[in-house]
């Protein structure tokens, strides 16, 4: 059985605001319609509810960095500690996502 791996795109220049990535990210992902829209469910959906392997690429990150703030820096810290726990559960088909 081939593993495809799901590539979702988000655009910088998109996202202006907290709510902005919330929604883009749980439409690219098709989230729950229960999503809770903040970092906690971002947690929670990226960890326990995601089909794998997934594979985010947030182009033009510059422009949601300036907008984000310091919430731009919690979005990527959950990335990266949603990626460590997949690769220490010792998964094959994982999260992971690219910062451009």
């Amino acid at each position: 059985m081939e593993i495809i791996m799901k590539l979702i795109t988000l655009n910088g220049e998109n996202i202006h605001s907290e709510s902005d990535f919330h929604k883009e990210i749980a439409f690219l992902l098709s989230f729950s319609k229960y999503y809770g829209e903040n970092l906690d469910a971002l947690w929670d959906c990226l960890s326990y509810d995601l089909d794998r392997p997934v594979l985010v690429i947030w182009k033009n990150s510059d422009y949601s960095k300036k907008y984000l703030g310091n919430t731009f820096n919690h979005i990527v810290k959950i990335f990266e500690l949603v990626r460590e726990q997949d690769i220490k559960s010792g998964l094959e088909e994982r999260f992971n996502f690219d910062i451009q």
